[in-house]
C-alpha cells in the first residue's frame, strides 16, 4: 500500500501549489470536482487517442498510454483529496468494490448456465 499512500502524497503536494483540500468548503469541494472531472474527461480522450492504432503503427503506444492514465489518475486522486478520502479508505473500497462485482458476475454466470 505505500506505493499508493506515495502516489496520494504527491498528488497532494503538487495540487497544493493551486489548492488547499483541507479548507475548501462543500460548494468548493464540487465545482473543483466538476473541475476535476472536465480535466478527466480530457486525458481518457487521450488515452483512447493514444490506442487507436494508425495504418503506420501495428500495435497502440504503451509508454504514451501509461502516461496518460497516470494524468487521469492523478485527477481521480484529486477528486479524492477534495472529500478527505485517504489512500487506505479509497484501496479498500476498491477492493470492496471489486469483490462485489465477482459476486455479481458469478450470480450472472450461475443464472445463465441454470437457463442453458
Amino acid at each position: 500500500m505505500k506505493t499508493l499512500e506515495k502516489m496520494f502524497e504527491t498528488q497532494k503536494e503538487f495540487s497544493g501549489h493551486w489548492k488547499n483540500f483541507d479548507s475548501m468548503n462543500d460548494k468548493q469541494k464540487e465545482d473543483t470536482t466538476n473541475d476535476f472531472l472536465l480535466d478527466l474527461y480530457d486525458e481518457v480522450s487521450e488515452i483512447r487517442r493514444a490506442n487507436n492504432s494508425k495504418a503506420w503503427k501495428k500495435t497502440a503506444d504503451k509508454d504514451m498510454i501509461a502516461e496518460e492514465v497516470g494524468d487521469a489518475f492523478a485527477y481521480l486522486v484529486s477528486i479524492c483529496h477534495c472529500y478527505g478520502i485517504s489512500a487506505d479508505t479509497f484501496a479498500n473500497t476498491y477492493f470492496n468494490k471489486m469483490e462485489l462485482n465477482e459476486q455479481n458476475y458469478n450470480r450472472r454466470e450461475d443464472e445463465k448456465r441454470r437457463t442453458i
